[in-house]
């Protein structure tokens, strides 16, 4: 009959809207840039940026409202929304 369809996410997402600061280190290169976010919840950070940011690279994350400390995350996956503004999904380590 029905087919009951498993949630992906154990922890509930809250949307905001803040500036988000992150840095990156890729080919002995420090890169520092801003976004927006989207949603965050205790497992992950969803934000928007100017940029691409493939799978797997590691960020260090700075919501000035929100946390006290920088936290360091893992881009899970990007989509492109509209050229130039790119929405980012990164899991919290």
């Amino acid at each position: 009959m029905g087919s009951v369809i498993k949630k992906q996410r154990s922890l509930k997402r809250i949307r905001i809207n803040l500036p988000v600061i992150y840095t990156y280190s890729d080919e002995h290169k420090l890169t520092e840039n801003k976004g927006t976010t989207a949603d965050i919840s205790g497992s992950g950070i969803g934000f928007y940026t100017d940029k691409p940011l493939r799978t797997g690279l590691r960020l260090d994350v700075k919501i000035p409202h929100i946390w006290d400390n920088t936290r360091t995350c893992v881009v899970r996956w990007n989509s492109m929304k509209s050229p130039g503004c790119f929405r980012i999904g990164a899991s919290l380590l």
